[in-house]
């Protein structure tokens, strides 16, 4: 995972790419935009080789040489247009692939800790933005020349297309380094659904219900099961309560209610991520610190916060989806409303940009483990059409930055916050009211 989080680098580099191609901040930040809108086509490619059970190891070498491949053309391009589209298609083909394929075997070793399993292995995408901040730094501008002087804009003339093919070696040995040690998880489903079927067929036990807790302990469960609203005893009821997909269609699950709430919650409540996240260095600039080093220090201690994103579904193995979602969205609402006390303070700057890049981290654990719980093994196909919500969030993202941001303007961006925390206010009100905390019923086994 520390070569697709070193997709967070592009908010840490945008002060360089708009040095190098003569561009406005403003067109810079639409990369990671055009990121997320790309990210719907090649996220459902990831994810449906996951569900098919294609080699992990593949998997990574499909998506990681494409990207590798494409930002090593990107570093010699003197286009702009070239460079924004070379450079986001790197990563929208290698993080649309490659993000779900060891989360997918961590699933199959750890059946009973997955929020756990898949929390510590997505902290690499954290960290991935860590450790590549600060040596995109070091190699472009290792003096520390303040961003926009002349001596700074003369470094990043001479070192930028260097400092790109530098760190496309550094992703290329992470990727040989993952192929060797990844490996395929055991299938663990078919062994339960056995031990299943042979329990509920025994002739000692033909009229006794399989009960709540047997059912749910070789699983990850919610908060309430579907086993007393399914017409119980019989084996389809149990296999079903254990893992739903074995009797929906994917577009059955997608489009279920469930479903549908889930993808609207989330909708609303990753704008203020994608928007920190994509503006940190530029939020930065505006409150007065044009420290280059100083504020890759803020980016960097701010991926150590994205990376300790595990706590979150860590929580859910043991909670239900609404208390830990909940507690996410109103800590970022907390968090926009009270943006003016960031008020030019490197220190209230760097506290609130911390905090927010690890609650952008734990939206991005919970929902695929939420959406496991909630369909089973195939879920994760179901998370690879959900990759559209994060297209609808860059589209509507690049109209609000134009109507909201003005490059000056420290106004403007306390502002989006504020707006951002009303669309978490709205998301917050959609979990509470309407989702359901229950694993999905298959249509052809309710009553």
């Amino acid at each position: 995972m520390l070569y697709p989080g070193s997709a967070y680098i592009t908010g840490n580099i945008s002060p360089y790419i708009a040095s190098y191609y003569g561009v406005t901040t403003t067109q810079t930040s639409n990369i990671l935009l055009t990121n997320m809108v790309l990210n719907a086509f090649t996220l459902p490619i990831g994810t449906w080789l996951c569900a098919r059970g294609t080699n992990p190891k593949l998997t990574l070498a499909i998506g990681a040489s494409i990207g590798i491949s494409l930002m090593f053309f990107a570093s010699y391009t003197k286009s702009y247009t070239a460079f924004h589209w070379l450079y986001s298609l790197s990563w929208v083909i290698n993080n649309g692939i490659t993000y779900f394929a060891a989360c997918n075997e961590a699933w199959k070793f750890f059946p009973d800790k997955p929020g756990l399993a898949s929390g510590v292995i997505l902290s690499g995408f954290g960290f991935g933005g860590l450790i590549f901040d600060n040596v995109s730094t070091a190699l472009i501008n290792p003096l520390d020349y303040a961003i926009g002087t002349p001596e700074f804009n003369q470094v990043v003339q001479e070192k930028f297309g260097y400092m790109l093919r530098v760190l496309d070696v550094c992703w290329f040995g992470i990727l040989l380094f993952g192929i060797a040690t990844i490996w395929k998880g055991p299938d663990n489903l078919d062994l339960k659904l056995q031990q299943l079927r042979a329990e509920l067929e025994s002739p000692t036990t033909p009229e006794t219900p399989l009960s709540d807790d047997r059912i749910n302990k070789t699983d990850d469960r919610l908060t309430t099961t579907t086993v007393d609203r399914l017409t119980a005893p019989t084996l389809e009821a149990a296999e079903a309560d254990y893992d739903p997909s074995q009797f929906a269609s994917v577009k059955e699950m997608l489009f279920s209610k469930q479903s549908i709430i889930l993808y609207f919650v989330s909708t609303l409540s990753v704008f203020t991520g994608f928007f920190v996240i994509n503006q940190t260095k530029n939020f930065g600039v505006l409150n007065g610190l044009v420290d280059d080093k100083g504020l890759a220090l803020i980016a960097s201690i701010g991926s150590i916060f994205n990376a300790l994103r595990f706590p979150w579904s860590w929580w859910l193995d043991y909670s239900s989806v609404k208390v830990v979602l909940s507690t996410l969205i109103i800590s970022q609402i907390v968090l926009n409303f009270t943006i003016f006390l960031v008020d030019k303070n490197w220190y209230t700057y760097a506290l609130w940009m911390w905090m927010f890049m690890n609650l952008e981290g734990g939206f991005f654990v919970v929902l695929p483990n939420t959406i496991k719980k909630m369909f089973g093994s195939k879920g994760i196909a179901v998370y690879g059409f959900f990759g559209s919500f994060i297209a609808f969030v860059g589209l509507i993202q690049i109209f609000l930055d134009d109507f909201f941001l003005k490059p000056d303007s420290l106004k403007s961006y306390n502002s989006f916050f504020v707006f951002n925390g009303v669309l978490s206010i709205l998301a917050l009100a959609l979990l509470l009211l309407l989702y359901k905390d229950k694993k999905y019923v298959p249509k052809s086994l309710r009553k």
